[in-house]
């Protein structure tokens, strides 16, 4: 499987802008590909893994789209740093061709407001994979959104 295009596309977006392992990249890409729903992600950071979903998404035969939770800010890391993290999360969106297809919601996702638009932007579905990497509090999140997920999300 290393040899085909997608994982040379996860094995580019690790080089580029994910500290992502490629597998783990192109894992994302197959989850949103074969989903049935709407995909919930939690600390794009710059857009690495979002770019692995959104090309899964389009990839795939099912609707769908992305709402990903992006603190924001600036952080100072050593091989992909950013003095605007959303500005670059939009532009890697942009430069790799899923902008269309993801909603991007600033702030924490613990944060009322958020999830209140998380909800919305479901649209009267269930989060069919629900990605996690932002600050380490894994359960506090799967406590408020376990209930936005269908049964079997990935």
């Amino acid at each position: 499987y290393r040899t085909n295009e997608i994982y040379s596309f996860c094995w580019e977006l690790n080089a580029q802008i994910s500290m992502l392992n490629p597998d783990v990249l192109a894992l994302l890409y197959h989850f949103a590909r074969y989903s049935d729903g709407p995909i919930l992600e939690f600390g794009p950071y710059v857009g690495g893994s979002t770019a692995a979903l959104g090309r899964g998404l389009r990839d795939g035969t099912r609707p769908g789209g992305i709402v990903t939770v992006e603190i924001g800010g600036a952080a100072d890391h050593p091989s992909i740093p950013s003095k605007d993290i959303i500005a670059d999360l939009e532009k890697n969106l942009a430069r790799y061709e899923v902008r269309d297809s993801v909603q991007v919601i600033q702030g924490s996702s613990r944060d009322a407001n958020v999830i209140e638009r998380v909800e919305a932007l479901a649209d009267g579905q269930r989060y069919a994979v629900l990605m996690i990497d932002s600050d380490g509090h894994v359960s506090a999140d799967l406590e408020i959104y376990r209930r936005m997920l269908r049964p079997g999300a990935y």
